[in-house]
């Protein structure tokens, strides 16, 4: 049966007779169909595609943490040296550009929890984080990463100069 709309099945069963009165066979499956269709919807193709595209990215995230997690060890990536463990000391992972941008093994780095929030607030701020994570590229070799970094610090550090009081 094709897939109708609400407004249809409800228009359809106000034509079809009452249960209580003498249906055919036909009538009756029909009216069972169109009552049981209106308390679920059919899983379109745009869902299906939606739920597998997320599936996907879930996936790359899960390999991405793993890459991430293996090149840190124990110890918090941005440079800090604490390791992680004790209060704050969960380790998390960062997507430095924001996962819809540029989501890899070079744009990510693992980092403790208070350090994360920190860097989520720009506390200190914003050209500091920009400058633990240049560093970080660097130490790891991530060249493409440090020069898309550094060209960001140049502008944040330009934006800071020109708001200074």
């Amino acid at each position: 049966m094709p897939t109708l709309s609400t407004r249809v099945v409800r228009r359809l069963l106000e034509h079809l007779p009452a249960d209580g009165e003498d249906l055919t066979r036909e009538v009756q499956d029909l009216r069972i169909t169109l009552v049981g269709s209106l308390g679920r919807r059919p899983a379109s193709s745009a869902r299906r595609k939606t739920r597998a595209k997320r599936e996907t990215k879930r996936e790359a995230t899960r390999r991405i943490r793993a890459a991430v997690a293996n090149r840190a060890g124990l110890e918090c990536e941005c440079g800090c040296g604490r390791w992680f463990r004790g209060v704050g000391g969960e380790a998390q992972l960062d997507h430095f550009e924001g996962k819809a941008r540029n989501e890899s093994a070079e744009s990510c780095w693992l980092i403790r929890a208070d350090c994360h929030e920190w860097k989520t607030r720009n506390s200190p701020s914003a050209s500091h984080w920009l400058k633990l994570f240049v560093r970080h590229c660097d130490r790891h070799g991530y060249a493409e990463q440090a020069r898309r970094t550094r060209d960001r610090l140049a502008f944040v550090e330009a934006r800071e100069l020109l708001t200074k009081p």
